[in-house]
């Protein structure tokens, strides 16, 4: 993601897995620390989800992601 995002990429898709990185262990869509690298090098980043690879509606939000794949399972009714 560093690499990516520090060569200019315009968009990044997070996956499936659980991540643990600085002792947090956290689905990669919604890791506090991965999306935020991301976020600090590039502010014009945009994050996707893989399919189905949502699995929260906050904490997803917070940690960086832009958008869910498919559908709106955690972006579109929960968020009423």
């Amino acid at each position: 993601f560093e690499a990516a995002a520090e060569a200019g990429v315009l968009s990044a898709m997070c996956s499936y897995n659980r991540l643990t990185v600085n002792g947090v262990t956290a689905w990669a869509c919604e890791h506090p620390y991965s999306l935020k690298t991301l976020e600090n090098i590039s502010k014009d980043i945009f994050v996707m989800s893989d399919w189905g690879a949502t699995h929260s509606s906050k904490p997803s939000i917070e940690a960086g992601l832009d958008q869910e794949m498919p559908g709106s399972t955690y972006f579109g009714d929960a968020m009423k």
